[in-house]
């Protein structure tokens, strides 16, 4: 599998030292090998090309940390509050999801323990309360950004 995945990060530093515009080689690392590309990226004139990718690239960067960061918390939170499709899929009771359970608690007719739903509600929410209280500022920020329009 580890092949599979570095077969083209390998190929792509094997080409980039092909010297000229050739992409196609015998071999992995060419016979003439050369580091023409990367004095054009760093030594010709940085201004224009490299300097300019790497300020872009530091512009996208800090847009999408915030918008990671409202993926990471609504993801963290995905799990808890699963119930639909286990509420479909899953027939055995240890296999149930905090949601499906604590509807469990309410569901039955004659025995209703909406007291310990409420006490597994709480403990539900503590880790999700946690996570939010330490990603707020970068939530608030992330919320923001992606509703400008622009």
């Amino acid at each position: 599998m580890f092949v599979i995945i570095a077969y083209p990060l390998f190929w792509a530093v094997g080409m980039s030292l092909n010297p000229g515009r050739s992409m196609f080689s015998a071999s992995m690392i060419p016979e003439n090998w050369s580091l023409e590309h990367y004095k054009w990226l760093f030594v010709d004139d940085p201004r224009d090309r490299y300097v300019t990718w790497y300020k872009n690239s530091l512009i996208v960067a800090g847009f999408t940390s915030f918008f990671s960061v409202v993926v990471a918390l609504f993801q963290f939170m995905m799990p808890f509050m699963d119930f639909l499709l286990p509420r479909i899929v899953l027939r055995s009771e240890e296999n149930f999801t905090l949601a499906l359970g604590l509807f469990n608690f309410v569901s039955n007719e004659f025995d209703n323990n909406f007291t310990r739903f409420a006490a597994g509600a709480i403990l539900l929410a503590i880790p999700i309360a946690l996570v939010f209280l330490f990603l707020q500022r970068y939530l608030i920020a992330g919320l923001t950004a992606g509703g400008t329009k622009g």
